[in-house]
């Protein structure tokens, strides 16, 4: 599902994903910036932000959205319902 709108997305990996992130090219233009910690920021643009949201909540806990806030609040949605779901 693309959208009209491009959009800058910034996604923190724990340092344990983070050798699965830096060893392959996940979008033609990434960056890639290592922190102290072993964790990694992956940093693109995309025009489907659902794409994104899908891709991020495979990793589990250890990826975390930092930009733009529209995704995180889009996850933050998913979460809640998922977590009703097993209640």
């Amino acid at each position: 599902m693309t959208e009209d709108t491009e959009h800058s997305v910034k996604i923190s990996f724990n340092e344990t994903l983070a050798p699965y992130i830096t060893e392959r090219q996940w979008h033609p233009k990434q960056k890639i910036q290592h922190q102290k910690d072993g964790s990694v920021v992956l940093t693109f643009n995309t025009n489907s932000l659902f794409e994104v949201k899908r891709w991020v909540l495979s990793w589990g806990a250890g990826a975390r959205v930092l930009e733009p806030e529209s995704l995180i609040q889009q996850i933050q949605e998913d979460l809640k319902g998922m977590l009703e779901s097993y209640r």
